[in-house]
C-alpha cells in the first residue's frame, strides 16, 4: 500500500509539473479547463466502452485506464478558483453532476466480474459536459 500512495503521489506531482508547463503557474482558464475535463471524460467513455461488454468487464486495464481519466478530471474541476465558480456556477455545477452519476461506473479499483453500468452513461456524461461548457467563454 505505501508503494502504491508513493506511486499515485510521483504521478500527481508530474500532473502539477506538466500543468505548471503548459499553462504557467495560475494553471489553465476555464474554458480550458472544461475542454480538457470534456476529453478525459470522452477517452474515458472510449476506453469503457473498450472495457465492458454486455454486463462483463473484458479488459481490465482498460477499466482502470478510464478510471484513470475521469480521477484526472475530478482533480482539474476541483482545481477552479472562488471566482471562476461565482462566474460560471451552473457550468461547473452541472460538470460536477456528470462526474458524480459517472462514479458509478468504477465501483472499485479492481474491475468486477460482473457491472451493470453501461459505457453509454459515460458517453452521456461527456455530452452534457460539452453542453454546460458552450456557456463559458
Amino acid at each position: 500500500v505505501s508503494e502504491v500512495e508513493q506511486a499515485h503521489q510521483a504521478v500527481l506531482d508530474r500532473i502539477e509539473q506538466a500543468e505548471a508547463t503548459a499553462f504557467g503557474s495560475g494553471g489553465p482558464d476555464l474554458k480550458t479547463r472544461l475542454e480538457t475535463i470534456l476529453n478525459l471524460v470522452r477517452t474515458a467513455a472510449e476506453e469503457y466502452e473498450v472495457a465492458v461488454k454486455d454486463g462483463q468487464v473484458v479488459n481490465a486495464h482498460e477499466y482502470q485506464d478510464a478510471l484513470g481519466f475521469v480521477r484526472v478530471a475530478e482533480r482539474l474541476l476541483e482545481g477552479v478558483s472562488d471566482e471562476e465558480r461565482r462566474q460560471a456556477a451552473e457550468a461547473i455545477a452541472a460538470t460536477q453532476e456528470q462526474l458524480d452519476a459517472i462514479a458509478v461506473a468504477w465501483p472499485s479499483l479492481v474491475p468486477p466480474e460482473q457491472i451493470e453500468t453501461d459505457p453509454s452513461l459515460v458517453h452521456g456524461a461527456a455530452a452534457r459536459i460539452e453542453i454546460a461548457s458552450l456557456s463559458v467563454k
